[in-house]
Formats: C-alpha cells, sequence, structure tokens
C-alpha cells in the first residue's frame, strides 16, 4: 500500500456523500443567493417555436399507448405528461426576472436575490419521439419512521450521465422538514434530512400533487458509477448533520479520543486495523510524532462510520442504470460534447476555452464554465448559463477517470494552528461538466454550443 493510498484510506468518511452536487453554478433561493455580488442585471426572455410533423407525432403517439403508456403511473396519465410537466412551463414555477438589493456592507456593488431564468412549453412531438418511450416505471416503495417514500417513474442518459424519478414522500402526521425555493426545488432543512440518494442532484416539487401529508416531487441526478452501480434512494437519519457539520463531528470525535485514549492505545489500534505492512509503509514516509494524531483522526473515522450505519435505514430501493438505452443526442466537438434533449456534458480540457476570472483576468481553467449558450437554425438562442441567468436544473463538474487524487497529510508541528491536517492533491483539474436543462430542446433546430463564448457548430 502506498503512502497516498493509506490516506484515502483513512480520509473523510464517505466521502462521496460529503462532497454532492459541487455546483459549477448555483442553484435558487434568496437564502443561497444573498452572498453573490452582481454588477449588471441580466434580463433573459426568449420563445422558441418549432414546427413538427403531425401525422407522424400521430402515429407515434398510437404506437407508445399499447406499449410504454400501458405500464401505469401514480402522478400523470402518461409519461408525455409528466414530460410536458417536469420539464416544461406548468411548474409554477417558471419564470423570474430576478432581484437584486443592495449591499450592506455599503459597497456600490449590488447583491443578487434571485437569478433570472424562463422555463418554456416543451415540444410535445420532440417529448414524444425522443423521451417518452425512454421513461421507465419503478413503483417501488419503502417506509421507516411513518415516512413511506414511493419512486413512480424513471430516466436515464447514458451518454450525458443525467436522469430523473419522480417520487412520493408520505406520511399521515404531515410533512416536516424541508423549505421551498423560489423556483421549486426542495431544500431538505439541517435535522431532518429524510431523503437520501446516493447520486448528486436537486428536487423540485410538484406542486399540484403535493399535499400535507404528500410531497410530490421530481429529482433530477447526474449519475456517477463510483458512487455505486445502482441509483439507490432512501431514507437517513443523521442527528441534524450537514456535510460541513459532519466534517465538525469528526473532528469533535478525534479531540474525545485524543482526551480518552493514550497515544499508545491509539496507535496500536490503527497498526491493527491497517495491518503491518501498511504500517511500515507509513512509517517510511513520516515522522514517529505524527503517528498519534494519524491514528486519532482513524478512531474518528471509525466512529464515523458506526454512527452513519446505525442511521441509516435498512431498506433501499435499487434502480438499475445500466439497462438505460442513451437518449437520442449530438455528439459536437469531435466527442467534446454531447447534447441530449435535456442535458449537456463536455469536457473543457480539449476545447481550448479561456476563463475570465472576477478580476477580469482571462486565463485556462477548465473547472470555470462563465457562459453556455444553445443557438438554433432559425436564429433564436437558449441561454443556459450566462452573467446572472440560470436556465439549468443543476450544473455538476468532475474530475476525470484518470485522475490521481494524492492525499497530503501537515503534522501539528508544521501546522500554524498546531493541529494538523490532510488535504487532496488531485492531477487533474474539474473538466467534465454536466448540466441538466430546465425545458426540452430539438436536437433537429441546434445549429451550435457555444462555451464561454467559443461556439462549437454541428457538422
Amino acid at each position: 500500500m502506498k503512502r497516498e493510498d493509506l490516506f484515502l484510506a483513512i480520509g473523510d468518511v464517505e466521502e462521496s456523500r460529503l462532497a454532492r452536487c459541487e455546483n459549477s453554478g448555483c442553484p435558487s433561493g434568496e437564502d443561497h443567493w444573498e452572498d453573490n455580488e452582481m454588477d449588471t442585471y441580466a434580463k433573459y426572455r426568449r420563445k422558441r417555436r418549432v414546427f413538427r410533423n403531425l401525422l407522424i407525432a400521430a402515429v407515434v403517439v398510437t404506437l407508445l399507448a399499447t406499449t410504454v403508456f400501458a405500464a401505469g403511473y401514480l402522478l400523470y396519465d402518461d409519461p408525455v405528461d409528466m414530460l410536458k410537466n417536469v420539464f416544461g412551463d406548468k411548474t409554477g414555477f417558471d419564470h423570474s426576472l430576478g432581484s437584486i438589493r443592495p449591499d450592506p456592507l455599503g459597497s456600490d456593488q449590488s447583491i443578487l436575490v434571485e437569478p433570472t431564468f424562463d422555463r418554456v412549453p416543451a415540444d410535445e412531438e420532440v417529448v414524444i419521439q425522443d423521451i417518452a418511450p425512454y421513461i421507465s416505471p419503478v413503483r417501488q416503495s419503502v417506509s421507516w419512521k411513518g415516512y413511506t417514500i414511493t419512486v413512480d417513474a424513471f430516466l436515464y442518459d447514458p451518454a450525458t450521465r443525467c436522469g430523473f424519478f419522480t417520487y412520493l414522500l408520505e406520511n399521515p402526521e404531515g410533512i416536516a422538514g424541508y423549505k421551498l425555493q423560489t423556483d421549486g426545488e426542495i431544500w431538505y432543512e439541517q435535522g431532518d434530512r429524510l431523503l437520501e440518494v446516493n447520486q448528486s442532484g436537486e428536487s423540485y416539487i410538484i406542486r399540484e400533487k403535493t399535499t400535507d401529508t404528500c410531497l410530490a416531487a421530481t429529482y433530477y441526478f447526474r449519475f456517477d458509477p463510483n458512487w455505486g452501480e445502482d441509483l439507490k434512494i432512501g431514507f437517513y437519519d443523521l442527528h441534524g448533520w450537514t456535510a460541513q457539520s459532519r466534517t465538525q463531528k469528526q473532528e469533535e470525535l478525534a479531540q474525545r479520543f485524543m482526551d480518552e485514549v493514550t497515544e499508545e492505545d491509539a496507535i496500536q489500534a490503527f497498526r491493527s486495523a491497517v495491518g503491518e505492512e501498511a504500517y511500515r509503509e507509513l512509517l517510511e514516509e513520516v515522522e514517529a510524532s505524527e503517528l498519534p494524531a494519524i491514528s486519532y483522526t482513524h478512531l474518528a473515522v471509525l466512529e464515523m462510520e458506526r454512527l452513519v450505519e446505525e442511521a441509516a435505514c435498512k431498506d433501499w430501493i435499487t434502480v438499475n442504470c445500466e439497462v438505460a438505452e442513451p437518449l437520442r443526442n449530438l455528439i459536437l466537438a469531435e466527442g467534446g460534447i454531447t447534447v441530449s434533449p435535456v442535458s449537456i456534458r463536455f469536457d473543457t480540457t480539449g476545447l481550448g476555452l479561456t476563463h475570465v476570472d472576477g478580476n477580469g483576468t482571462t486565463h485556462t481553467d477548465s473547472s470555470q464554465v462563465d457562459s453556455l449558450v444553445i443557438r438554433y437554425r432559425d436564429g433564436s438562442e437558449y441561454i443556459v448559463s450566462q452573467d446572472y441567468t440560470v436556465n439549468y436544473i443543476f450544473a455538476t463538474n468532475e474530475l476525470p477517470e484518470d485522475n490521481v487524487a494524492e492525499q497530503v497529510y501537515v503534522s501539528p508541528e508544521e501546522d500554524p494552528n498546531g493541529e494538523g491536517y490532510s488535504y487532496t492533491v488531485n492531477s487533474r483539474e474539474y473538466c467534465l461538466h454536466t448540466f441538466m436543462f430546465n425545458r426540452v430542446i430539438d436536437l433537429d433546430e441546434v445549429s451550435e454550443v457555444a462555451i464561454n463564448g467559443k461556439a462549437f457548430s454541428v457538422e
């Protein structure tokens, strides 16, 4: 075992859970956006019309009615109705001109409270031909502590690694523990974060189907096979531990072990856990004085794992993503960009993009996307992200598969605070970007995709 392997093994507990939703953009909602500053106010409101062959559509509807639609769904009559609601302009949270307020600290800048966004009607013929055939019923439920979650329907596109599922969260005593944002996004509050999904994503309310005892919602997600081969949905009760407070909890546990366990016993417990070979390799890399801090951290990680295991419901809803068929998609920039009717995924490493930072300096940074615009053949465009326009459900960026991560440990003697800490050094940048749209797009009408001002044409 190499040194970096050892430190990865004793690193933060369940790193995938703590690193969820590394958004390259910001979700809307007043609580989140108050800390962001802006110099100008961008307005965006566009409409587009796509003409389709209604005769062909009628034939497709007839065929689907005897196949996919026959399965039955809880929330909607059929997949077309579902998609027109969860991606269309009938969510009840369809338009925002944005809002700003003066900087409370008294600077000349303004604070963005709510971004500009605009949902548009879903083109029914595109929905019928390009998306609806890929919807699958799930109809699985699991219950825990008075709550029942039922996953109704599911869609996943392996090409862009994006998908969604509709679900019902029910409790006869009432639904508590969530806060609704201005665009319909659901934030499960600290202390009662019941819903747990092993893939990063966002929940958005289906308002017309929601009651005091039943929360209906759509969970839009980006799939990462490193977090599990299947999509898993269930419950956690982490006693108010948010992603940030779990780190604090782990530090508290380490301090408790320092107060209660001798250095010799802590080192022995660590030595027994990792094995003699790994322990000897570690001794070649670090000073003997660093071993107690490493050992106490190890004990804290083990205790966190135990507490998390106790907090988890033992039953999970499992959906196999490997069997999903890719949606129809466009491939641009020699494979660097993949566009589906509801999402886009691209690798900025080879696209020759530049980034303008907060100081106005232009430089290369593959982890940053300043703007994303899809242009159509009729001259109209769909601004996915630009300035303060946020026309997407979520945006994430991730490391490529060939990244090499090294965990670096700083001893208490090297730390000015005298505590010691570890951090990760990656060989690659977060260059894989995924956006899930807040609408359905017609791939036949796309002429080009512009990222950070650089256009990539459809061949």
